[in-house]
């Protein structure tokens, strides 16, 4: 089945998680899934084929597949290595299905059997394979689901699709952004946000805020983008409106004071970008004796 998605509206639903060893003495044939699947090196060093392309699999690296797409997982000539492996699709349109559901051999695979094929409009990102080393922040999650899925309590579907929706959320921001230093971005991109936060009610531009850090507004612009999913001028907009909803809610400040008092300089823009914003007029969310929207 055919869908598209927004990342915000992924449900995962958790069909199999294991403990997976390989050694000199196991050895599988490629295969090709009918659900996604993830591996995460726990121990050992390992290697895992995908459409042909070799990745190393080094303790706290990942891999994530969707849906169809062919793997080989490579037993090492020593030692040996240990996966911590999930099937599972990425809504809960077929949680019935509680079962594993086997992959096939690439010349038995029939690509009418696949659950699901997501595609995600705004993070193409995961309609393809992604790998990320050094990920180990994902571990205990992991480690968590595991023991879940093991121990069958009550609600553990529940518990499992809250932590994994987190797992991906992580390989969701890494992943997009894997071409710089994920360290250096996200120290930048914090104190920017900061910033923000601190001075949201003053004149802030990108020439503004690039010329306070030494980077072309661009550059600050497309970080936005990468981290926020909003631009800096749309992320500025819904911080001043979020506070101007605060003191619409717990003050009797008037509306033109509000405006003033969160960064717009005057009423016109205001309520537009408000009622672009928020749907309602400002004076919606004026709370009185009789009426409150808590």
């Amino acid at each position: 089945m055919d869908k598209d998605l927004l990342f915000e509206q992924i449900h995962p639903f958790v069909r199999y998680v294991r403990f997976l060893e390989l050694n000199k003495d196991v050895n599988y044939p490629p295969f090709t899934p009918y659900d996604c699947r993830l591996f995460y090196t726990y121990k050992g060093n390992g290697a895992i084929y995908v459409e042909d392309k070799k990745y190393e699999m080094p303790k706290g690296s990942i891999i994530f597949l969707p849906s169809a797409v062919p793997y080989h997982l490579i037993s090492p000539n020593d030692n040996s290595v240990i996966y911590i492996a999930l099937n599972f699709d990425l809504t809960y349109d077929y949680f019935e299905i509680n079962y594993p559901i086997p992959p096939d051999k690439k010349e038995n695979f029939n690509n009418e059997n696949v659950l699901e094929n997501v595609n995600f409009i705004d993070l193409p990102l995961f309609n393809e394979p992604i790998y990320l080393n050094n990920i180990q922040a994902v571990e205990n999650d992991l480690l968590d689901i595991e023991n879940e899925f093991r121990h069958i309590k009550r609600y553990f579907n529940n518990k499992i699709s809250a932590i994994l929706q987190n797992v991906l959320l992580v390989v969701a921001r890494r992943g997009s952004f894997i071409s710089l230093d994920s360290n250096e971005q996200t120290n930048i991109i914090d104190t920017i946000i900061q910033y923000i936060h601190a001075h949201y009610n003053e004149t802030l531009t990108n020439h503004v805020i690039g010329e306070q850090f030494n980077f072309h507004p661009n550059y600050i612009n497309n970080l936005m983008v990468m981290h926020t999913g909003l631009s800096l001028h749309q992320y500025i907009i819904s911080l001043r409106i979020s506070n101007a909803i605060g003191l619409l809610e717990t003050t009797n400040m008037q509306i033109t004071e509000i405006a003033y008092t969160v960064g717009f300089k005057d009423m016109c823009h205001f309520s537009r970008y408000f009622k672009k914003t928020t749907g309602r007029n400002p004076r919606d969310f004026r709370c009185t004796p009789n009426k409150s929207i808590l």
